[in-house]
């Protein structure tokens, strides 16, 4: 049981150096260094950096799939959700959250290449955002294709001012787009007259 605690916490540790630094790259001695422990000991509880790194992902992606599903429950139920979406993706555009956006785009794009833990991070972050978004658009009474549309949508949309507000840093632009975005997504729900 106290292993068990210890690795959870020395996990938890690296798991925080990596999204303060917003990469994913860190050598195994900084990643040591931030949980205050030796390399030898991640070694111990991990076994290898890739197998530490694997979890660590996991539980990256667990933690966003939750704040997101927090958020997204918030959008109201009502003749217009505009504010309630525009909410959520100025969360996930928030210079209050750049490094663990840089730190998503770091392994996100890492997953492109022939590593399975960052292929399965970004294959898995994408289809968490989707299905959220999706349980979301049920929720406000899309029907299933619909809901599937918005879903994609919202992603993209969420991903693009991110990743634009990193690269740019011009806030009121991406302000003024994300009550855009927000906007086109809230008629995406709205049935067509």
């Amino acid at each position: 049981m106290a292993g068990e605690t210890t690795r959870q916490r020395n996990l938890d540790a690296v798991v925080h150096r990596m999204l303060d630094a917003g990469r994913t790259d860190l050598p195994l001695v900084s990643l040591a260094k931030g949980a205050g422990t030796s390399d030898g000991m991640l070694v111990y509880y991990f076994k290898t950096r890739e197998a530490l790194v694997s979890e660590a992902l996991d539980r990256i992606r667990a933690h966003r799939r939750t704040q997101l599903a927090t958020e997204l429950a918030r959008v109201p139920r009502a003749d217009s959700p505009t504010d309630g979406f525009a909410a959520v993706l100025r969360w996930m555009a928030s210079e209050d959250d750049a490094a663990s956006v840089r730190f998503f785009y770091d392994a996100g794009s890492r997953g492109f290449g022939d590593d399975d833990a960052f292929c399965r991070f970004l294959q898995g972050s994408i289809r968490d955002a989707v299905d959220e978004a999706t349980l979301t658009a049920r929720r406000l009474g899309a029907d299933e294709t619909t809901a599937e549309s918005f879903g994609t949508m919202f992603t993209a949309m969420s991903a693009a001012l991110a990743a634009d507000r990193l690269a740019t840093g011009d806030l009121d632009r991406i302000e003024r787009a994300i009550d855009s975005a927000a906007g086109v997504l809230a008629g995406t729900l709205t049935p067509a007259e």
